[in-house]
């Protein structure tokens, strides 16, 4: 039972990914901007070893 559910996940995710490159190569400006895998920082982050 196991093994047939992670092989039907992994099943679907392949139809997924095959079916996003499709779509991204059919329709031209459809592709999303790629996202690191963080957000760029907002504020400065803390000072650290000013050494007093």
């Amino acid at each position: 039972m196991r093994r047939s559910v992670v092989a039907c996940c992994v099943a679907l995710g392949l139809v997924v990914a095959v079916v996003r490159d499709a779509w991204r190569r059919l329709v031209p400006g459809a592709a999303s901007v790629e996202v690191g895998f963080a957000s760029p920082a907002r504020r400065p982050g803390p000072v650290v070893g000013t050494g007093r």
